[in-house]
């Protein structure tokens, strides 16, 4: 059981890269909201933005850079445990000449730090999480256990 708790809890986990391989410029990235494990097995994963990874020609406007957004996760396993996250962005450039698309102008309500704008970088948020273990299982309806977790960021360049 303590086990489960422990990784549901760890919604926001971030991951991302960003590297140069054969003189290949590459970044990488991930966000989601939330991931339940049971017996070291995956059973969810919600407010997931996939793996990313530039350059790829798909990408669009540019093949060097991506931006991906997935919205809010919730994990209702009551009456074991119930999650709920906020909403996780990824966001990255195999440019070392930057990727202005990422940048826009004005900046908007989530905007990068300006000194990557000439970087290869990848940045990556998790959603804010709250945590409950039962539920309203103690009399008044009181959860036996809270966790609440602050958004989560990571860059890497």
């Amino acid at each position: 059981m303590r086990k489960a708790i422990i990784n549901a809890t760890l919604a926001g986990v971030l991951l991302c890269g960003a590297t140069v391989a054969s003189a290949q410029d590459t970044a990488q990235g991930r966000g989601f909201g939330a991931t339940l494990d049971i017996g070291g097995t995956n059973a969810v994963t919600q407010g997931d933005t996939g793996l990313k990874n530039a350059p790829n020609p798909s990408n669009t406007p540019s093949p060097n850079a991506f931006d991906g957004s997935a919205g809010p996760a919730t994990l209702p396993a009551a009456p074991l445990i119930e999650v709920i996250t906020g909403p996780s962005r990824t966001r990255g450039c195999s440019s070392g000449t930057g990727c202005p698309e990422l940048f826009p102008t004005p900046a908007g309500s989530d905007p990068l730090d300006p000194t990557l704008s000439d970087e290869v970088f990848t940045h990556s948020t998790g959603g804010d999480a709250t945590a409950s273990l039962l539920p309203a299982a103690i009399p008044g309806g009181t959860d036996v256990l809270n966790a609440v977790l602050d958004p989560r960021t990571r860059t890497a360049g």
